[in-house]
């Protein structure tokens, strides 16, 4: 690095090689392990320790670091650096390269091939460094030109794939006599953790974006992480909540062993748009818990999302076990359907197309198991109350009801109404038709047509 100060307190065994990004010349560090650049003002590390601190220096309020992924493209910031420029500053540097076939090369003989001031190419080249294009040797005003170059300029035509992974750490300093710490790197374990982040996103074009809880993940190698917390996917019709969730970046995908609930949300009926031409949502009033599998963010050909038409079923979420539905929430008659005794076990299930989904497309095959009903085969789909429920229908000879007490025939129903019939309830020597039945865990309640 070009403009690292350095420094060693042998008392304290403690090195320190920090920057000013305030001078111009804050080009970040390139992390080759993680393969991730890192724009930081200090690295601190006492000798004897495993852990290197990453942060601000003494005198910031607010410690803000970035790391983005060797691979980040950003639209905004290549139309950014053209600046009112004819000719795009990569564009140049980069035909610069191919005419004299060498990717090192002085300031001076940059500023004759284009034409301008060597103080005007020194500020040109500082630029790029700063934003980790080339690095550039102040002793001897120098360039090396990175790969990064020539690949920002394919992804912007379109011709070459990347992401838009940045891991933003902002972290309160309470102390400012003393640095910031925003990351840590165990120099055993080679895990970097990182502190901060408010949100990730890893694909706009799909919409998968995370928050970490308390705002940390660990970094291990090649930018696959782990975090806990939250994953919204979808346009915002998928939500899950877990812990201990994996990235894995060359299969652009999310291991997710530890999901506490999934909760869904679908189209208002009738279908309605919003200014921006989006379906207006909302939200499922049931959550699916307990559950393990993986969200496939997109193809690992399509980390960009720039081939949407060649793969239209990503994001795709699948269920790899048995999960379960449960109808105790408070909204439901209070809570009276106990979650022991009173459960839908959802078979593993797939959803594809998590952006444009539509509520008739949601189904889950399993089975309900109460101590009112015997054992239905059934699957969840959304009612009209937009919630997940069913509605099965007895056999012809009813079904024997709280075991055997009574029997039952006709229509049953489940969703955020609790469990409901229209049919017929026979009990010793009554027998009671009706539109509107309700069944409890220790009781029916009937509203009767006939008796």
């Amino acid at each position: 690095h070009s403009n690292l100060q350095f420094k060693y307190f042998n008392n304290k065994r403690l090195l320190q090689l920090y920057r000013d990004k305030s001078t111009g010349s804050g080009s970040p560090m390139i992390d080759t392990y993680h393969q991730l650049t890192i724009d930081f003002e200090l690295l601190e590390w006492r000798i004897d320790s495993e852990i290197i601190n990453f942060g601000s220096l003494p005198g910031n309020s607010i410690s803000n670091i970035s790391f983005e992924s060797t691979d980040l493209y950003l639209e905004k910031r290549f139309y950014n650096l053209q600046g009112i420029d004819e000719t795009h500053p990569l564009v140049l540097v980069n035909k610069y390269v191919e005419e004299k076939g060498e990717d090192r090369f002085f300031v001076s003989d940059f500023a004759k091939f284009i034409g301008y001031p060597f103080i005007q190419t020194q500020h040109y080249l500082m630029n790029l460094a700063n934003y980790g294009f080339l690095s550039y040797d102040f002793g001897e005003d120098r360039v090396v030109v990175h790969s990064s170059l020539s690949r920002y300029i394919q992804a912007n035509s379109k011709q070459s794939d990347y992401d838009v992974i940045q891991f933003n750490s902002i972290v309160q300093n309470t102390d400012m006599s003393k640095p910031a710490t925003n990351a840590a790197l165990n120099i055993n374990t080679r895990e970097l953790l990182i502190i901060g982040i408010p949100n990730i996103s890893l694909s706009s074009v799909q919409d998968v974006t995370l928050i970490p809880s308390r705002g940390q993940i660990i970094v291990k190698k090649n930018r696959d992480f782990v975090f806990s917390g939250r994953i919204s996917a979808g346009s915002g019709r998928f939500n899950l909540f877990g812990h201990n969730f994996h990235f894995n970046y060359d299969n652009f995908k999310l291991d997710l062993n530890l999901i506490d609930s999934i909760q869904l949300y679908a189209p208002i009926k009738p279908k309605r748009k919003d200014m921006y031409g989006n379906d207006i949502l909302t939200r499922i009033n049931t959550v699916i818990e307990a559950v393990n599998g993986d969200l496939q963010i997109d193809h690992p050909n399509n980390k960009s999302g720039l081939k949407k038409k060649e793969y239209p079923q990503y994001p795709i979420f699948r269920s790899f076990e048995e999960s379960y539905v449960y109808y105790d929430n408070k909204n439901i008659f209070d809570g009276i359907y106990n979650r022991e005794d009173f459960v839908f076990h959802l078979k593993p299930f797939e959803i594809d197309s998590l952006d444009n989904y539509t509520g008739e497309g949601l189904s889950f095959p399993g089975f309900f198991v109460s101590n009112i009903f015997p054992r239905l085969n059934d699957t969840l789909s959304l009612q009209d109350d937009y919630s997940l429920g069913f509605n099965h229908k007895t056999p012809i000879d009813g079904f024997d009801i709280y075991s055997g007490k009574a029997k039952y025939y006709n229509d049953i129903n489940l969703s955020q109404q609790g469990l409901s019939g229209r049919g017929t309830l026979q009990y010793l020597t009554t027998n009671l038709i009706s539109d509107s039945i309700s069944f409890f865990p220790d009781s029916v309640n009937i509203i009767t047509d006939t008796f």
